[in-house]
């Protein structure tokens, strides 16, 4: 198996298909979009709707992981 599938295995779901949620734009504006003032918030209610992955910025990252 190719390291690329591999690491794609890991988010996929069974059915072959993946949720990922875009939040890395909050980053290129000089404040925070509405709903993303507190990305550990909404990280977390994203992840309980159903979401696999997430492109965030590094900030949001770590606020996120420590949610």
């Amino acid at each position: 198996m190719l390291a690329t599938t591999r690491r794609m295995a890991h988010l996929m779901a069974p059915d072959g298909k993946c949720f990922i949620v875009a939040m890395d734009h909050a980053g290129f504006r000089d404040k925070p979009m509405p709903g993303l003032e507190c990305p550990e918030e909404t990280i977390c209610a994203t992840v309980r709707a159903g979401a696999d992955a997430f492109l965030l910025t590094l900030g949001s990252a770590r606020r996120g992981a420590q949610a």
